[in-house]
C-alpha cells in the first residue's frame, strides 16, 4: 500500500512537472512566433491579442519606472496654446506670425526649428485678403486697358508693391530662406482614397518639393585602413529598396512651393499609433517607389548632430531587412525591419519637456538663453485644436511631444530595444520557471504555492523594472 502511494505521488509530481513545462513551452513558443513575425495576422501575429497584452504590460512599466538623473532636455516645445490663440486668433495664424517666430528663434541661436505643421495653403488672413481683393477688382475694372491712363497704371504698380510688402506668405517665404535652422513638416498619405481631388501634377509637385530630404540608398558601415588609422565610412549596397518591408505612401501634402524652395530639410509628422491606440513607436521611414521619406524627428536629430541619414542593410537577414538608421558612424538609431523605433519615454512628456507659448518666443518673454543650441519644435498643445494622441501616460498627449520624445532618444542614444535573440533567452527563462514550479508546487500546500507564485512574480517584476527596463531593454514577462 505504501509502495502504491509512493508511486501515485511520484506520478502526480511528474504530471505537474509536465503540465508546468508544457505551459512554459507554449508561452515561450507563442512569443517566439510573434517576435519572428511568422504570421501577418491572427492571435500569434504582431496584431494579435498576445502581443497587445505585452504592449499593455509595457505601458505599466513606463508608468511605474523611476529613472535617476534624467538627461537635460535638448528639445524645447513652442506651443500653439490658449495664450497664442487669444493673441493671434484661431489656428491657422497669419503667416507673418510664423515668420516672426522663425526670425526670433533663428537669431536667438536655436540649432534646429522643426515644424509639426504643414503650410500647404495660401494665407487666409482677412485684412490682407481685403487688400488683395481690392487689387484684383482694380485689375478687372478696365482702367489698365486704357492706353492714355498712365495714372491708373502707376497707381496699380504702387498697389502691387504694397501687396507684395504686406503679403504674409512673402514674409514667411523670406524668413524660411534666411534660416538654415528651419525644418518644414509635411503629411504622408498611405492610401489612395485619402487623396481624392488632387491631380497627378499636384502629387508630383509635392513629391518634388520635399525631395531634398529623401534617401535612395541602403548602406553598410565598413572599416578601412588609411595610413595605419582605421576609418569608418558608409558604403552603398546594391539593393532594391522596393523589396524592403517599409510601408509605402502614395502622396504627400507638402509646403507651398514658395516656402519649400527656401528650405533645405523636410520631415513628415503623421505617425500611426499601435492597433490598441497608444503611441509607443515612431515610423522613421516611409517609402515611395525607390526612395525613403524621412520622419520629422529623424531629420531634426540628424541636423542637430551634423550627420547624415544612412539606412543600414540587415545583418541577420541580409538583403531584405533594415538594421537601424545611422546618423554618424557612432550614432545608430535602432529600428525594427519596418523602420519603426520604440520610443523610450523618460517621463510623462508634458512634464519632461520645457514648453512655452509661441507668443512668448515672439515677444521676448522667452529669452535666447532658454533655447540656444537646442531644437525648438513648433506644434499644437491647445486642447481645442485636436492634435491629441494617447501615450502610456495619458489619453490626451499633444502630438508634438511624441516627436520631441523620439528626438531626445536619438540625441541621448538612450533607446528602448528588443534585442535580436532576446526571445530565445526568454524561452530559456520560461523553461527554468516551468521546472521550478513543476518541482516545488506539488510539494507544498496550496496556500504556500499561492504565496510562492506571488512572491516570485513580485521579485521578477522588481528585477525587470529596476535592472533591465531601466537600461532600455524590453523583456516580455
Amino acid at each position: 500500500m505504501a509502495k502504491n502511494s509512493t508511486v501515485l505521488n511520484w506520478m502526480k509530481r511528474i504530471t505537474a512537472l509536465r503540465i508546468s513545462l508544457g505551459i512554459a513551452l507554449l508561452f515561450g513558443a507563442a512569443h517566439f512566433i510573434i517576435e519572428t513575425e511568422i504570421f501577418e495576422h491572427g492571435p500569434l501575429s504582431k496584431q494579435g491579442l498576445v502581443h497587445l497584452l505585452d504592449l499593455k504590460a509595457l505601458d505599466i512599466k513606463f508608468k511605474n519606472r523611476e529613472l535617476e538623473d534624467l538627461p537635460e532636455p535638448k528639445i524645447i516645445v513652442a506651443a500653439i496654446d490658449e495664450k497664442g490663440v487669444e493673441r493671434y486668433g484661431l489656428w491657422p495664424w497669419s503667416r507673418s506670425v510664423i515668420a516672426d517666430f522663425i526670425r526670433v528663434t533663428t537669431e536667438g541661436g536655436a540649432k534646429v526649428v522643426a515644424f509639426d505643421a504643414v503650410f500647404s495653403d495660401e494665407d487666409k488672413n482677412s485684412s490682407f485678403r481685403e487688400i488683395k481683393s481690392f487689387v484684383d477688382d482694380y485689375e478687372k475694372s478696365g482702367l489698365l486697358e486704357q492706353e492714355d491712363n498712365t495714372n491708373a497704371k502707376a497707381y496699380y504698380e504702387l498697389l502691387q508693391k504694397k501687396v507684395s510688402a504686406l503679403s504674409p506668405d512673402e514674409h514667411l517665404a523670406q524668413a524660411i530662406a534666411k534660416s538654415d535652422a528651419t525644418t518644414l513638416g509635411y503629411f504622408n498619405f498611405e492610401v489612395a482614397n485619402e487623396i481624392v481631388g488632387i491631380s497627378d501634377d499636384e502629387i508630383a509637385r509635392d513629391f518634388s518639393s520635399v525631395s531634398p530630404s529623401v534617401v535612395s540608398k541602403v548602406y553598410e558601415l565598413v572599416e578601412e585602413d588609411v595610413g595605419g588609422a582605421v576609418l569608418e565610412r558608409f558604403e552603398p549596397v546594391d539593393l532594391d529598396i522596393q523589396e524592403m518591408q517599409i510601408r509605402p505612401i502614395v502622396a504627400v501634402q507638402a509646403p507651398l512651393p514658395k516656402f519649400a524652395k527656401g528650405a533645405d530639410s523636410f520631415g513628415y509628422f503623421n505617425v500611426p499609433p499601435d492597433l490598441d491606440g497608444p503611441m509607443r513607436r515612431v515610423r522613421l521611414l516611409n517609402r515611395h517607389e525607390d526612395e525613403f521619406h524621412l520622419a520629422l524627428s529623424l531629420v531634426a536629430a540628424s541636423k542637430y548632430v551634423g550627420g547624415g541619414i544612412y539606412p543600414l542593410n540587415g545583418t541577420i537577414k541580409p538583403d531584405i531587412t533594415l538594421d537601424g538608421i545611422a546618423l554618424t558612424s557612432d550614432r545608430i538609431v535602432p529600428t525594427d525591419l519596418h523602420g519603426r523605433m520604440l520610443i523610450n519615454y523618460y517621463d510623462a512628456p508634458e512634464d519632461y519637456f520645457p514648453t512655452y507659448s509661441v507668443a512668448d518666443f515672439i515677444d521676448g518673454t522667452v529669452g535666447p538663453e532658454t533655447y540656444k543650441d537646442k531644437i525648438v519644435v513648433f506644434g499644437m498643445t491647445a486642447k481645442g485644436l485636436y492634435d491629441l494622441r494617447p501615450t502610456p501616460f495619458s489619453a490626451t498627449t499633444p502630438g508634438v511631444y511624441i516627436h520631441a520624445s523620439a528626438m531626445q532618444n536619438m540625441l541621448d542614444g538612450f533607446y528602448l530595444e528588443r534585442y535580436y535573440g532576446l526571445a530565445l533567452v526568454e524561452i530559456l527563462f520560461y523553461i527554468i520557471l516551468g521546472l521550478f514550479f513543476g518541482i516545488v508546487l506539488p510539494r507544498i500546500p496550496a496556500w504556500g504555492g499561492l504565496l510562492a507564485t506571488l512572491g516570485f512574480a513580485g521579485v521578477l517584476y522588481w528585477i525587470d523594472t529596476t535592472y533591465v527596463f531601466s537600461q532600455g531593454i524590453w523583456m516580455l514577462n
